[in-house]
């Protein structure tokens, strides 16, 4: 499986949409679950495309970690892959000349 991230990257700004695609490899059917390691995901999160798309609407710090999708086949049998997000405010150095 590959997890993508739109926007691309790991390193969001607090309060942006943020989007995690599972894409199971060839012809795979499986039952996808999504989860955060060492934490919960937010219930405002939403869950959609039978399980293979992850949106996290206006996140904030406490969104960022390792995040987990797991597949099950019909056989029982499972994959997984993760992926890192971590959401900072971007602090910008200005220099002026005096």
């Amino acid at each position: 499986m590959v997890i993508t991230v739109k926007p691309p990257g790991h390193l969001v700004k607090p309060g942006g949409k943020v989007e995690l695609h599972c894409k199971p490899k060839g012809d795979e059917h499986l039952k996808i679950e999504w989860f955060k390691e060492n934490g919960i995901i937010r219930k405002t999160a939403n869950i959609e495309s039978n399980g293979q798309l992850l949106v996290l609407p206006s996140v904030v710090s406490d969104d960022s970690g390792w995040y987990i999708c797991a597949g099950t086949s019909s056989a029982g049998d499972v994959v997984s892959t993760k992926t890192k997000l971590a959401v900072k405010a971007v602090s910008f150095n200005f220099i002026t000349n005096t």
